[in-house]
């Protein structure tokens, strides 16, 4: 299980013109725990003022680089950035929590293809170290689009010009500009559907890149992928993170947290959100409200302090198979692989509570969907003749099963194929 270790500060200095680049020295015998993978974060714990703060930043460096480095944004209203931007010396100690997370490459061991990597803000950091990682790795080309309002806001920007210094030939760099003019019409604006297909159509073939690499404020990460797939780019080949707020907008408890977050104490007396009941009759309306203003913050860290001082949480959105790929699950057995009864395997979810670190029993093999069929309906009573007449109806599904299995189980269940069953869903 991932736990806290005291981790000193080697530098603090500032990164464009609010943020601060934080490196963090680890010791030898804990180097192995914080190794991680490329585009994963850290968990940051502070107490401030009496109150336990933690807070989540990307690692910039790619694996195995020491020290490790992050760069948090520095929100007005976040009190978790300005501690760091502000009270951090050189020299203290700051609890880490060892790297997690899912926005990882897949197939580095063919990294020699073609990658495409879009980010815009802050989601900079975990794409610049997942950037790092495929040009270490020999990756043939890749591509960054990096959105800011400005060359001022741009973060890391002096170490992507480092790394275009040293694979000059394997990296491209295009930077988009939403408040600052450049001189090509291409680059001014925001990496919205419009700006991914004229990209498409002039720097990338879509199908031919490997994977690709989403991260940015609002909807920026769902305009990007959505375009991407209208382009015909399979959605394994994506990579994104995505963020929810995770408290209920209609209780009389939670709806005042909204409000203070938002500053929109007004909304107490619309008559459509006056009541808890009033509030779920009006619910698209009131969600719109909510959806807007978070789409006016620059970066999920602004979202994250503001919301932080109402106490509402955010966390981060993850498909049964992120989930499954992560760290977590594999300390805790939450996948399990088991026989797919024909010589190879399936990857599907085990027991759904854990509370130990005992070792427990593996999974059974799956079963063919009907296979048993015959078995369970007869220790119920009926005759073979009244499931036989199921099973010609098509009430109950019989199931030809692969002849090595139905050696192995003596027999095929069933007298008859009526219809071919589904293989056991997986999760690989």
């Amino acid at each position: 299980m991932l736990k806290f270790h005291s981790l000193k500060v080697a530098q603090v200095a500032p990164d464009a013109e609010d943020a601060v680049a934080i490196t963090l020295e680890v010791p030898v015998e804990l180097r192995d725990e914080y190794r991680g993978s490329a585009g994963q974060h850290v968990v940051v714990r502070v107490a401030i003022e009496g109150e336990e703060i933690r807070r989540t930043y990307s690692l910039v460096n790619a694996p195995g680089e020491w020290p490790l480095r992050i760069v948090p944004r520095v929100q007005a209203m976040g009190r978790m950035s300005r501690h760091l931007a502000e009270q951090l010396r050189p020299g203290d100690l700051l609890d880490v929590l060892p790297p997690n997370g899912s926005f990882t490459p897949r197939e580095l061991s063919a990294a020699p293809g073609t990658y495409v990597a879009f980010a815009a803000g802050c989601g900079i950091t975990p794409v610049l170290s997942v950037v790092r990682t495929l040009l270490a790795r020999g990756a043939a080309r890749v591509i960054l689009f990096y959105g800011n309002s400005g060359t001022g806001r741009a973060m890391c920007l002096e170490e992507l010009l480092g790394l275009k210094d040293r694979y000059l030939e394997r990296l491209s760099l295009h930077f988009v500009m939403s408040r600052e003019p450049q001189e090509v019409e291409l680059y001014n604006g925001r990496l919205d559907a419009s700006r991914v297909r004229q990209f498409a159509a002039t720097l990338f073939l879509p199908k031919e890149v490997g994977e690709y690499f989403v991260c940015g404020p609002g909807d920026m990460i769902e305009q990007v992928t959505a375009t991407l797939h209208e382009l015909g780019v399979d959605s394994a080949r994506v990579h994104a993170e995505h963020f929810t707020v995770a408290t209920s907008l209609v209780g009389s408890r939670t709806f005042p947290l909204y409000l203070r977050a938002m500053r929109r104490a007004d909304l107490a007396d619309d008559p459509r959100f006056a009541t808890a009941a009033a509030r779920k009759a009006h619910f698209t309306a009131l969600h719109h409200i909510v959806q807007t203003w978070i789409l006016t913050f620059s970066d999920i860290g602004a979202l994250d302090a503001q919301l932080d001082e109402a106490k509402i949480a955010l966390g981060e959105v993850r498909s049964l198979k992120k989930l499954s790929e992560m760290e977590w699950a594999e300390y805790w057995g939450a996948v399990q692989e088991v026989s797919d009864r024909s010589g190879g395997t399936y990857r599907l979810p085990g027991r759904p509570w854990r509370f130990s670190r005992e070792q427990l029993a593996p999974l059974g093999d799956p079963a063919f969907q009907g296979e048993h069929n015959r078995n369970v309906f007869g220790e119920l009573g009926l005759s073979e003749s009244e499931i036989d007449g199921y099973l010609a109806s098509g009430a109950l599904v019989s199931v030809a099963l692969p002849a090595t299995i139905a050696d192995d189980a003596g027999r095929a269940d069933g007298p008859a194929k009526v219809r071919r069953a589904s293989l056991p869903t997986t999760i690989s």
